[in-house]
């Protein structure tokens, strides 16, 4: 079904399963719902979680123009977006100075985790160099400044962001917005979002007519320690798009897609 709408409008997804969920609009903001067993009498334990932006953050190094997978702040007209909220997923994709993204968040059956599978594009005729980057973990105080969210929640953590043969470093979110930003020197910044700015980074090449995939694998803090499993599970690009093929071909999953232009 397609229809059209201001672009200013929440338009929300339920992604989940029982134990499990993701909600996430056409911006790409969204929180999670979890329930888990509290002791070993099987009571259950509910929370709402992770107000902030899932979106995986572009930088364009020769130029500096930033922006996301999802949206760009500063000249939003600029950014051609679409997103697509169907059962059991939604994708959002987005274009702006040649760079084509596509991301599809799901929730894999039976799994306390959620993941955004980011194809990235170049249309142009013309090579770019690019920076990407996606948060650590949601205790990072960056987005206390732009959300309302209650800041002692505890939120997902970031197990992994990589493509086919690369797996991003850990860097600093000042630095990413600017590569001259000196911590010693700007104390102020400090006391407005607080000490954590840790973020996940990859810098890649693109060529014309080129396309790259990338997996973020969100989690809450308590999989950490099945970490090695989910990557046996989840590791590779392969492996993502055989689960999300899964999620489509679910029996239960039998509503029309909402298509916004």
């Amino acid at each position: 079904m397609k229809t059209t709408f201001e672009q200013n409008r929440m338009w929300n997804n339920f992604i989940g399963n029982s134990n499990f969920a993701l909600i996430i609009d056409n911006r790409g903001i969204g929180y999670n719902h979890i329930s888990k067993p509290v002791n070993a009498s099987g009571n259950i334990k509910s929370e709402i979680i992770d107000l902030k932006p899932k979106v995986v953050l572009i930088k364009d190094i020769i130029s500096g123009d930033i922006w996301s997978s999802a949206y760009r702040v500063e000249t939003e007209n600029d950014l051609q977006a679409q997103f697509i909220h169907g059962s059991g997923y939604t994708i959002l994709n987005s274009e702006y100075n040649d760079i084509q993204t596509q991301t599809k968040y799901f929730v894999p059956q039976n799994e306390h985790i959620e993941i955004w599978h980011l194809k990235i594009s170049n249309t142009g005729l013309k090579k770019h160099e690019l920076s990407l980057a996606t948060f650590e973990d949601e205790n990072n105080d960056f987005f206390k400044g732009f959300t309302n969210a209650d800041s002692k929640c505890n939120g997902l953590r970031c197990l992994g962001f990589f493509c086919e043969d690369t797996i991003a470093g850990k860097s600093d979110i000042r630095k990413f917005i600017n590569p001259k930003f000196n911590s010693k020197k700007s104390p102020e910044s400090d006391l407005k979002f607080g000490s954590k700015f840790n973020i996940f980074q990859i810098d890649i090449e693109l060529e014309p007519t080129k396309m790259l995939d990338f997996v973020v694998i969100m989690a809450p803090e308590y999989i950490e320690k099945v970490k090695p499993e989910i990557f046996n599970k989840f590791g590779n690009i392969e492996a993502v798009e055989n689960e999300y093929n899964k999620i489509l071909n679910n029996k239960i999953c039998t509503t029309n897609a909402i298509r916004i232009f």
